[in-house]
């Protein structure tokens, strides 16, 4: 199913562009009034549109300290100061330490990372009385479904004011090559897509994709750490190819049967994740001790400025994708 998958994004590539960006914006089926969308070269890439929204002033954000590194760097950049907040094991925040955190530092963003099938507070800031506070105090929610594309389904009421959910099209919930969408009531940039050279780039990319998948005998870092300092893993203000938008489509359409197969893998005993809300099926899970290891490990996120450490080094992350690209 990963070939056909490819496949047959490679050949919906051809649809116009038009009909893409429409198909793909009602994958959502039921947005809340006054939802914006547009689609992005990258998950960064639209975190980094939301960063330079002109809706912000104070520009001061709130994201979990334990994240992949190029969140914060994508506000960063932007001019942001950022601040890291606390989850738990469960990779849960506490609500009322953020409220204090945010109200102290003034921050006008929170950013949620539900990550291997944890709610990362998502029922909690979805609900009347946070949304209410958070439009007392001026902060505008975001959600950062980047690693599990079917948390959107979580989505099912209106966030209240001021908010945008991102969705990769990356290798983690489907098969892909990068992209990505971001829906909410913000105004953000809408910048062209890719040239003709990073088109073929992304198609020879997806071509490889097709091949038998080798394992790398290559020595890896300890830790998962980017400096999105070069095409494709920057920062560049691109759009969706044509291609990323139907791989998006074609990846959202099978998405159920992703999910399947990783519900499928925890039930054969394939992998053991501990028992978070969503981690039957997460593409990336946190094991318990009696996994058997038979899945390949994801490394920890390092911090944010140092590639060389971790706040959760130890942490024993499988993949649970329903496939394997490599």
């Amino acid at each position: 199913m990963l070939r056909t998958s490819l496949l047959s994004g490679l050949l919906l590539q051809a649809a116009p562009r038009r009909w893409l960006l429409a198909r793909l914006a009602r994958a959502w089926p039921a947005p809340p009034p006054g939802t914006r969308f547009g689609a992005y070269f990258s998950g960064r890439a639209a975190l980094f549109a939301i960063a330079r929204s002109p809706a912000f002033t104070r520009r001061v954000a709130l994201l979990p300290a334990y994240l992949c590194n190029v969140v914060p760097l994508a506000f960063e950049r932007a001019g942001w100061q950022v601040h890291g907040y606390e989850v738990d094991e469960r990779f849960m925040p506490d609500a009322s330490g953020l409220r204090a955190l945010a109200e102290a530092c003034g921050a006008d963003l929170l950013l949620l990372a539900p990550l291997y099938g944890s709610d990362g507070g998502m029922a909690h800031w979805l609900g009347d009385d946070a949304a209410a506070w958070r439009s007392r105090r001026g902060v505008a929610l975001v959600f950062d479904l980047c690693q599990d594309a079917a948390l959107l389904q979580q989505l099912l009421r209106s966030p209240g004011p001021r908010w945008a959910a991102v969705l990769s099209f990356n290798d983690k919930s489907f098969p892909g090559v990068m992209g990505a969408c971001a829906w909410g009531d913000l105004p953000l940039e809408s910048p062209p897509p890719p040239g003709w050279r990073e088109r073929w780039l992304l198609a020879a990319w997806a071509l490889r994709k097709c091949l038998p998948a080798r394992r790398s005998d290559a020595s890896t870092p300890a830790f998962d750490h980017s400096t999105a300092a070069r095409f494709p893993y920057g920062f560049d203000p691109l759009g969706a190819s044509a291609l990323q938008l139907a791989l998006g489509l074609v990846g959202l359409a099978r998405l159920p049967r992703w999910v399947a197969r990783r519900r499928d893998a925890v039930a054969r005993g394939d992998v053991h994740p501990l028992p978070l809300p969503f981690s039957t099926g997460a593409p990336f899970v946190v094991v318990d001790a009696a996994d058997p290891a038979r899945h390949r490990r994801k490394r920890p996120y390092a911090l944010a400025h140092d590639a060389n450490a971790s706040l959760r080094p130890q942490l024993v992350v499988r993949h649970n994708k329903g496939f394997d690209d490599r």
